[in-house]
Formats: C-alpha cells, sequence, structure tokens
C-alpha cells in the first residue's frame, strides 16, 4: 500500500467516524464493519534488482517509515477495532499498547489498560457468539475452556472463581436465553441440549446455572434433554420424568431454586394482602411459582438425591 493509499485509507475511516470520542462511542457492530484501515506497519523490502535496485529500496524505507507515522497518529479505540477484526491475539495488543511488563495495580492504572479492557471483552463476546451459531453444548465449551480433567462435583469448588470457569457460566446462560427466544420464535431447539456419560461435575455446574437464573421448571427438562425421541420441544412428565436418567439432575434443580422460590411466593402474597388482588402477570407468577414447589415437595423433599 503506497502513502497515498493510506493516507486515503485513514481519511477515509475518519470522515466515517466523524470524531474519536471513548470506547464506549466505538461499541456498535464491530463484527458486521469491516474499517477501511491499512495493515499493521510492517517494513517491506523491495527484492528488486538493477541500477534502481538501491533507489526502491530506499523508496520501500520511506514508504515503511511513511505508513508508521501514519499508524502511529491512530487512535488506540481505532486499533482495538482494527486488531479485533484482524483476530490478534490478546498477547500481540498488550505488547501494541505497551502494556507487556505491567502486572497488578500498575496494570490496571495504566492509560492503555482500558483498550486491552475492551478488547478483552470484545474477543469474549465474539468468542461467545461463534459457538452459539454453531449451537455448541454446554459440555463442547466445558471442554473448549481445558476443564474438561474436573469430573466430580466436590471438585467445583476449585474452579468457580477461575476465568475458565466464569467464561463457561456466560456462556450457559446465552445458550439458554438463545434457546428460550429461538422457541419463542417459533423454532425447534438445537438438536443436541446436553451431552451424557462424559463429566458428572459438568452436568451439576451446568444444572445449577440454570436453577441460579431462575430459569422454570419447564426449560430445566427440555435443557437436560428430558424429552420424548423426536420431540425436542416436548418435555416428559410421570414415570417417563422419574425414570429419565437426567432426573436426578433435575432433583438437584428443584433443590437449588427452592429458597428463591419460596422467597418468591412470600414477597406475591405479601403483595397480595396489601393489594387484595395481584395483577394478571402477577397472578401468573405467583402460580408458576407454586406448581415449582409442588415439584419439590413431591420430588425433592425428605429425598437423597444421586448427584
Amino acid at each position: 500500500m503506497h502513502l497515498h493509499q493510506a493516507l486515503l485509507a485513514v481519511v477515509v475511516y475518519f470522515v466515517a467516524c466523524a470524531n474519536d470520542n471513548a470506547l464506549s462511542a466505538a461499541t456498535g457492530n464491530a463484527k458486521a464493519t469491516t474499517w477501511a484501515l491499512p495493515a499493521d506497519p510492517l517494513p517491506i523490502y523491495s527484492n528488486i534488482a538493477g541500477r534502481d535496485g538501491v533507489r526502491s529500496l530506499r523508496v520501500e524505507n520511506e514508504n515503511s517509515e511513511q505508513r508508521n507515522s501514519l499508524w502511529s497518529k491512530i487512535s488506540n479505540s481505532v486499533k482495538v477495532r482494527w486488531w479485533l477484526e484482524r483476530k490478534k491475539s490478546d498477547s500481540y495488543v498488550v505488547e501494541a499498547l505497551k502494556l507487556k511488563n505491567l502486572k497488578g495495580d500498575d496494570l490496571l492504572k495504566a492509560p492503555n489498560y482500558k483498550y486491552l479492557k475492551f478488547f478483552r471483552e470484545k474477543s469474549e463476546e465474539y468468542l461467545l457468539n461463534k459457538w452459539l451459531k454453531k449451537e455448541f453444548t454446554t459440555y463442547q465449551v466445558w471442554m473448549e475452556k481445558g476443564l474438561k480433567d474436573i469430573t466430580d462435583p466436590k471438585d467445583l469448588a476449585k474452579i468457580k472463581k477461575t476465568d475458565n470457569f466464569r467464561v463457561y457460566k456466560r456462556y450457559v446462560n446465552d445458550f439458554d436465553t438463545y434457546v428460550l427466544r429461538t422457541m419463542k420464535a417459533g423454532y425447534i431447539p438445537p438438536r443436541m441440549m446436553v451431552s451424557f456419560g462424559t463429566s458428572n461435575a459438568e452436568m451439576v455446574a451446568r444444572t445449577e446455572i440454570m436453577a441460579e437464573s431462575g430459569r422454570s421448571a419447564a426449560y430445566a427438562k427440555l435443557a437436560l434433554g428430558m424429552s420424548p425421541p423426536g420431540k425436542p420441544a416436548t418435555v416428559l412428565y410421570g414415570n417417563a420424568l422419574e425414570t429419565n436418567p437426567a432426573f436426578p439432575y433435575f432433583q438437584f434443580f428443584l433443590r437449588v431454586k427452592e429458597p428463591a422460590l419460596r422467597r418468591e411466593l412470600t414477597r406475591l402474597d405479601e403483595k397480595l394482602k396489601r393489594l387484595k388482588k395481584l395483577s394478571r402477570s402477577d397472578d401468573k407468577a405467583r402460580t408458576k411459582t407454586m406448581e415449582e414447589l409442588e415439584l419439590f415437595e413431591k420430588y425433592v423433599q425428605g429425598k437423597n438425591i444421586g448427584v
């Protein structure tokens, strides 16, 4: 790319942006946009031989220096967008932002840290979206995040505060939201909702996250694969439910969710007592809460759960 081309690319970009605000002004649909910026300013050397060889090398070096100068004038917020588009590694961005040797408070207080933070957040978002588009099961993401050696639920406490588990938990919630929106739009859920026989720890973690997020008992059945063969949008009841291999996880779901259900019922009962009548949505929520508590009392209370 010659100097005038690089200049034109930069001018086009800044005209499109109008001005360079803080990172918050750069939070549009980055993935869908291709920024008109030059490639990273690496030196280019001519291999042309002959009487003009020396001159060609000098011209290329001059152009490289000019590109470097142009790149240095581009704001970090724009560079971060460009690095995201080019799928640059975290280590590359750390070095480019001159943060390589900083740690702890020194890193957090560095002026360029906000750009690194933004890059990491957007990179994670892109990765999660890629997994969702491929409809990865939660176990596949468990494996992607290097948690395959965690198979015993007793070991979950060791990883719950790790960054890998944080990303896994975020994917579980994103996946559940994606499935619910898909069904609301009239489509069937993904063909593979759960991976059995792989990791008891992952199943327990997945179920616990689902319960803590307030997902319904009906959705829990769906997410745990408790559906008749060939009917992924239908859930099991009665004996078919109780004899399903995932039933212990459904029991665990109800046990984890039970305290929140009781708090919600108390809140709605107090509201009913105060107002004498509930709104339609509150009345529906109260009925649903009571139904799930009945499931807890039927399937969990006073029983041992095999997970």
